[in-house]
């Protein structure tokens, strides 16, 4: 790390002990150390340090993203079938001799075929609630001979597509677009076949059983499954941090109609969930207060004391949320409180100004504002996944207060004490991911020319 100083440092302070200082803090504070890791990781990638060669790490790369989309339980079900069993020893005849089967390229792209048309219908479904009125002109443009049409494309479209309200349609139509290209590829090429191929979990063939998949059931390593109407009403795609199979697997037995939510009963319960939650937790100042709050939440659970969990975890979950918006109000330039006047978002209490008001997205002022209002009628709701905004609105909101004001006795269950577990673990994360993400970018600007230096 560059040792530069402040410049208010006093003269009679050993800079070298206060270097030493600052670094023994960063280890302390979970924050600090994030954002610490964060700028030296982007530097890194940015800058190409890798003690290996760049195609260990893009070999890494490629494995993760197999993993991450089918799971070894999914891999063994679907090639144990005929077919399935055929087209692996296919694709293990192909590493073996160095080249591509013609018949393995022609049964790809007869069951990518399918997948290509439905990306393309949702792409253009996209692409018309995007553009909206523009959308039959910039259609008309981009199919005619015009030499000019680029400008003009670029004229009607940018706009658009930088406009923060359309962010989160323009980055589903860019994850559709990617998706597409990945399909229309053959899993694997020439460069693939010559190479070192890696072991997984000891299974020599984990790779080529993910490649067979792909040829088998390309869809399978897709996300297209969230693009279905029928996936809008599916109850828990608010956990934003289900892996791809595990949602998957739930949105299936959702669609066959053999669904129920005790999932999230085994999330919180399985091994180290707590410890993870009072980690994320120790990473947010105003938390570190209530510790032996947290803890307690954390204990009641697991002493089946769920009501308990379930008062306690409630108001933590709105404390967190006007904090969110603070920072967005005072570090992200969004307008969000109105009359407010507030030396830091770490610090910021409602209560504290009787005269708070919201500032709405439609334009308008919101006075004596609700929680509910600054989750759904605020920049919040941008910055927050839609689907876990929703799920706030639509069913937390709506049960706080009848549990809280005491109107009802039957909502103390493991699963109503698990979901606002975590949901609760979930804007936490949010919140501290977007404070990372910002500081980083902010650092990184003004990061000195010697960064790192030779001797870290």
């Amino acid at each position: 790390m560059s040792r530069e100083f402040p410049d208010n440092l006093p003269d009679d302070v050993d800079k070298e002990e206060y270097f030493d200082l600052v670094m023994e803090k960063v280890e302390e504070d979970p924050l600090l150390r994030d954002l610490m890791n964060a700028v030296h990781k982007r530097f890194w990638i940015e800058n190409e340090l890798f003690d290996d060669d760049l195609s260990v790490a893009l070999e890494l790369v490629q494995v993760i993203m197999l993993t991450s989309y089918v799971n070894n339980v999914e891999l063994d079900h679907y090639l144990s079938t005929e077919e399935g069993q055929q087209i692996l020893d296919q694709v293990k005849a192909d590493f073996e001799r160095e080249e591509v089967s013609d018949d393995l390229k022609e049964r790809y792209h007869r069951n990518a075929a399918p997948v290509l048309d439905e990306i393309d219908e949702y792409i253009e479904e996209m692409r018309r609630e995007l553009f909206g009125e523009s959308y039959e002109e910039i259609v008309e443009i981009e199919e005619s001979d015009r030499e000019d049409k680029e400008e003009i494309l670029e004229r009607l479209r940018d706009p658009i597509l930088e406009d923060p309200e359309h962010e989160e349609l323009a980055d589903r139509l860019s994850l559709l677009r990617k998706t597409r290209s990945r399909v229309e590829s053959f899993p694997y090429d020439d460069s693939d076949l010559q190479s070192e191929t890696a072991t997984i979990d000891g299974d020599e063939y984990r790779i080529h059983k993910h490649y067979a998949l792909q040829i088998l059931k390309p869809r399978l390593y897709t996300q297209l499954y969230r693009f279905e109407e029928e996936y809008e009403d599916f109850p828990l795609r608010w956990l934003t941090d289900l892996t791809i199979p595990q949602a998957r697997a739930l949105y299936q037995k959702y669609k066959q109609g053999d669904f129920d939510e005790s999932f999230v009963v085994d999330e919180v319960e399985r091994d180290g969930y707590f410890d993870e939650v009072l980690e994320e937790v120790a990473k947010l100042p105003p938390f570190r207060e209530r510790e032996d709050l947290m803890q307690e939440v954390v204990d009641n659970y697991r002493d089946e004391r769920y009501a308990s969990a379930i008062n306690l975890i409630l108001p933590q979950i709105e404390f967190l949320l006007w904090i969110y918006g603070a920072y967005l109000d005072q570090q992200a330039g969004e307008s969000i409180y109105l009359h407010a006047d507030y030396d830091s978002f770490w610090q910021f209490n409602p209560r504290e100004h009787d005269d708070l008001s919201l500032q709405s997205v439609n334009g308008g002022e919101i006075e004596n504002p609700y929680i509910r209002d600054l989750v759904e009628n605020t920049a919040v709701q941008d910055y927050l996944n839609e689907a876990i905004a929703e799920y706030f609105v639509e069913e937390l909101y709506e049960e706080r207060n009848p549990i809280l004001h005491g109107n009802v006795a039957d909502y103390h269950s493991d699963l109503e004490a698990a979901k606002k577990l975590i949901f609760f673990k979930t804007i936490t994360e949010r919140v501290t991911d977007q404070l990372r993400n910002d500081v980083v970018e902010q650092v990184y600007e003004e990061l000195p020319d010697d960064f790192p230096p030779d001797d870290q």
